[in-house]
């Protein structure tokens, strides 16, 4: 029962990073050792994104759901390797792999950009993205097809694991966006000054992406799209729109001189600078 347990575990990974990351490699199937290879590789990212979050993050929330994380894939990492020892398969590599590994590295070089606040949504946002991939997959392909009964047991015990993770993930996302949007509602907006500079949001663009003003003036924040967006620090204290959506403008006055990444929580390439003179 414990072989079958791990066995489908190993298979419900595989498969989802197959489907969600590589469509094309579905079609042709690993080998044992390239399974492996596979599976230590995606629990490998998460461990590494759950390391990455616990040295920068500050967010109670956060922190406690990439210990979950680490603490999880870190024990389905030693039943990976001990089910691989007992089988005499060593992990090798494979298109798979190597593609989870260079996607891996370019979403890990987009978050050691970010700070505070846009770190955390960044980091929680992927996180709910990889754990509802194996879950559709779960659900739709794997459970529906297992013809032991065994394995189909184990495959809903991995679902149940998989949905803790993801409304774990949920609830953090969901408290700070609660957070945000309380913080937004009480703020009160900034008074207009001498000067108020405009930035707009256009096409998932900030108009212009750098803006030079002077200490005590205004930066008026006006989206054009029909999604919303925030405008927010990278240093995550400094300032924070919280969501300004499409008819209602965002007032922030620039008290102290210095020179200001900020993004947009929700879509993080968006990227923007104000320096304040």
């Amino acid at each position: 029962m414990e072989l079958n347990v791990k066995r489908a575990l190993i298979f419900m990974v595989v498969v989802a990073c197959m489907v969600a990351f590589q469509p094309a490699a579905y079609a042709q199937a690993p080998t044992d050792p390239q399974i492996v290879g596979i599976v230590v590789t995606a629990n490998q990212i998460d461990v590494d994104y759950a390391k990455l979050a616990l040295s920068r993050s500050k967010d109670k929330a956060t922190r406690d759901f990439a210990q979950q994380m680490m603490t999880d894939h870190s024990a389905l990492q030693k039943a990976v390797f001990d089910l691989g020892a007992k089988l005499h398969v060593t992990p090798a590599d494979s298109d798979t792999s190597k593609s989870l590994k260079a996607q891996a590295a370019d979403t890990t070089k987009k978050l050691q950009a970010l700070k505070g606040k846009a770190f955390d949504k960044a980091y929680i946002e992927n996180e709910i993205a990889f754990h509802k991939a194996v879950m559709e997959v779960n659900s739709t392909v794997l459970i529906p097809n297992a013809r032991n009964a065994e394995h189909k047991s184990a495959l809903t015990n991995a679902q149940k694991l998989s949905q803790g993770h993801l409304e774990h993930a949920q609830n953090v996302e969901a408290a700070e966006t609660k957070h945000q949007s309380d913080t937004h509602a009480h703020a009160k907006p900034a008074k207009a000054t001498s000067k108020v500079s405009t930035v707009l949001i256009r096409d998932l663009a900030y108009q212009p992406r750098s803006l030079r003003v002077k200490a005590g003036d205004t930066i008026e924040w006006k989206n054009a799209d029909a999604i919303p967006h925030t405008a927010t620090s990278v240093d995550g204290k400094t300032f924070d729109s919280g969501s300004i959506v499409k008819g209602t403008p965002w007032l922030y006055a620039a008290k102290h001189k210095g020179t200001y990444e900020y993004v947009c929580t929700f879509h993080p390439n968006m990227k923007a600078k104000l320096i304040v003179q």
